[in-house]
């Protein structure tokens, strides 16, 4: 969590506040969830790297992630199956509007790893 807090401050500091991210959901287990997506893509943003997938009802959900996730090597191919390892992060608060110098946090669910799935 603390590296991710780090690399926040850093990206909001060089980038001079946020850019808009892509719509992103929060997670919620829904019953028969398999946590088993089809992958679409990842995007950098300034408060998280954004991962779309597509659920096994083929519904495009993208979820905010690590910023590692947008800069692993190799990212997973277009149409991958993969699974979603979670984990929570401290990020700056939406209503921060991208100022660094905001004390506002949120605790949110973030994608920490994408793993092939069998």
């Amino acid at each position: 969590m603390r590296r991710l807090a780090s690399h926040l401050a850093l990206a909001l500091a060089a980038c001079g506040g946020a850019s808009a991210p892509p719509a992103a959901e929060p997670y919620s287990a829904s019953a028969g969830d398999t946590n088993v997506y089809t992958f679409v893509s990842v995007e950098q943003a300034d408060t998280a790297c954004y991962v779309t997938v597509h659920d096994a009802g083929g519904a495009e959900k993208t979820y905010p992630g690590e910023f590692d996730l947008c800069t692993h090597d190799p990212i997973p191919a277009v149409g991958a199956r993969v699974r979603i390892e979670w984990g929570t992060a401290t990020i700056l608060a939406a209503s921060c509007e991208g100022n660094p110098d905001c004390p506002d946090s949120d605790e949110v669910q973030i994608v920490q790893k994408l793993v092939a799935a069998e």
